[in-house]
């Protein structure tokens, strides 16, 4: 993994598969050990409609909008975080406002 100092990401958001109004911005990946932080911007009323759930570690930072939460109808706001172990569930969510988080996913590591 290539070490960078403090720098301004290039602003490039790509659109997140099957998502309508969903977009990430890679900030750093190392595919060789599975490890990836990037932004994911939700703009104002995107939504999903599938639980979510994955086989990597997941923590998320929410640092600007909220998120609602469909499932636990609950609505996380600017400041909220999340770790998820893989497998656990979580999901559909729905952004009134849009939002913008710092997501980092990794995979387990084999001891």
């Amino acid at each position: 993994m290539k070490q960078v100092e403090f720098h301004i990401p290039e602003d490039h958001w790509v659109a997140v598969e099957g998502l309508k109004g969903v977009y990430n911005k890679i900030l750093n990946e190392d595919k060789k050990i599975g490890r990836v932080s990037l932004l994911q911007r939700y703009d104002a009323g995107a939504f999903t409609n599938d639980i979510a759930n994955h086989s990597y570690f997941e923590e998320v930072y929410l640092i600007e909008g909220s998120l609602h939460d469909k499932s636990l109808n609950e609505t996380f706001v600017k400041g909220s975080y999340a770790y998820r172990h893989p497998g656990m569930i979580h999901g559909p969510y729905k952004s009134t406002e849009g939002c913008i988080m710092l997501v980092i996913a990794y995979t387990p590591q084999e001891k």
